[in-house]
């Protein structure tokens, strides 16, 4: 479903260009393949490298595994992707791509929780946590 939502928000964003909503589909496409390519394969492949990195160097696995460095390192990465998809998808000037992507990096993972809450009922944290456990770490919007 989130398809369909990166090319509207790519359609709100560029519908001066006057391209037709099928090839913002094909744009969101291309996207959210990269985003699958990443999380899925990039990140894990990363994350276990560093982790093994950090044994050999005696450093605390805290700093590898820390979700604020790889949040961090993943919206750079999807920055900088959708800063060259959309100057050579829309030729837009670099200002605009450059304002686009970092706005759309710095609030995809809200993007996405947000969609998988509208189109669920619930949010992603709610199938991963146990509801009755007290030790579970929840966030405010699992607790209703």
């Amino acid at each position: 479903m989130l398809i369909p939502i990166f090319s509207l928000l790519f359609y709100a964003l560029f519908f001066k260009k006057r391209k037709y909503f099928v090839e913002h589909v094909v744009i969101a496409t291309h996207f959210w393949s990269f985003n699958l390519i990443l999380l899925g394969v990039i990140l894990p492949l990363v994350s276990v490298l560093f982790i093994r990195l950090s044994k050999a160097l005696n450093v605390s696995a805290e700093y590898v595994t820390n979700d604020g460095i790889a949040s961090t390192a993943l919206q750079i990465c999807l920055a900088v992707y959708l800063f060259v998809m959309l100057r050579r998808s829309y030729a837009a000037s670099r200002w605009y791509c450059a304002v686009t992507a970092l706005t759309i990096a710095w609030y995809f993972f809200h993007i996405v929780w947000l969609s998988f809450s509208a189109f669920h009922g619930h949010p992603p944290c709610c199938l991963s946590n146990d509801l009755d456990d007290p030790r579970s770490s929840l966030p405010p919007l699992c607790l209703g």
